[in-house]
């Protein structure tokens, strides 16, 4: 991939060579999570302005996304095959799947970790 991702807004304004190679998390609380972080709000923030802002964000991320779920941790994952370029992830599947992949790189966005 040419541009290391940085921030959660990468995830959601996906570089062409991230288009339908994304995974996100299908727990409701993380991705409203990282949509907020996304937007600049605080993981606290409060309103329904902002949670339905989060909900409209995670709507327009659908179409690049390949896969909502948890990783497999094991050599099949879509991350360690190359079927998946990007991935929300807990750093201890991360730590998991490197395991498989020595290529695979773990970060915490800018604006800190979703969940």
């Amino acid at each position: 991939m040419a541009a290391p991702i940085t921030r959660w807004q990468q995830l959601f304004d996906p570089a062409p060579a991230l288009q339908g190679k994304i995974r996100m998390p299908s727990d409701p609380r993380e991705l409203l999570s990282i949509a907020l972080l996304a937007d600049g709000h605080s993981l606290n923030a409060e309103g329904m302005a902002l949670y339905e802002a989060a909900k409209a964000r995670l709507l327009e991320q659908q179409p690049p996304v390949r896969v909502y779920g948890a990783q497999e941790l094991s050599e099949q994952d879509p991350i360690v095959t190359g079927e998946v370029l990007a991935s929300a992830s807990y750093s201890g599947d991360a730590l998991t799947l490197q395991g498989f992949n020595d290529k695979l790189e773990y970060l915490t966005p800018e604006e800190g970790g979703g969940f």
